[in-house]
């Protein structure tokens, strides 16, 4: 799938998505991090009164969470399911609680927590008829991609070509990360 252009990010700090103003990318981050706080506190979680039109648009997203660096957390919606504002407020949660790989963020951790918010187009199938044809289409840094093996799901989001550049380690990295051989993607 394609990003929606990028991603909004940052400590409470976004940086750039091309189809949502910078108002809504500052309300997207506030949010996941008041959800994560209002959580953690015992609050109610509550949705603001004036959610931009923008964000009331179904769409997929995902939301990770960084701590010293290194991933902390990170759950998302390929698929557009419920309205993006709807989406990061509990893939905020889902990412903090849920994420398998982790233990559940502590309250005390808060303070040290990066939100990173991907917003998500539709994924779209890449069409190939060989593996060379698929390495020729992926393109680092713009696709994300989703591989579907023997009732197995894997996702990697645009951003994680930073971490591994080369085409075919990306794709080998993606099977593993499922449980499968890492040429299933052949």
């Amino acid at each position: 799938y394609k990003p929606l252009t990028a991603s909004c990010s940052g400590k409470d700090k976004p940086v750039y998505c091309e189809e949502i103003g910078e108002e809504s990318k500052k309300l997207l981050l506030e949010l996941a991090r008041e959800t994560l706080e209002r959580y953690y506190s015992g609050r109610e979680i509550k949705i603001p009164n004036e959610i931009p039109g923008e964000l009331r648009e179904v769409s997929g997203c995902f939301v990770t969470l960084m701590k010293n660096g290194r991933l902390r957390g990170c759950i998302g919606h390929t698929v557009p399911q419920v309205p993006l504002y709807e989406c990061v407020m509990r893939n905020a949660l889902s990412a903090a609680l849920y994420d398998r790989r982790f233990t559940p963020v502590t309250e005390d951790e808060l303070d040290d927590i990066l939100i990173d918010i991907s917003v998500l187009t539709p994924p779209e199938p890449l069409e190939f008829k060989s593996p060379k044809e698929l390495l020729e289409k992926l393109i680092p840094g713009t696709h994300g991609v989703i591989i579907k093996y023997k009732g197995r799901q894997s996702t990697y989001l645009p951003s994680v070509w930073d971490q591994i550049p080369e085409k075919k380690e990306f794709l080998s990295h993606l099977c593993l990360k499922q449980g499968s051989p890492a040429d299933c993607w052949m």
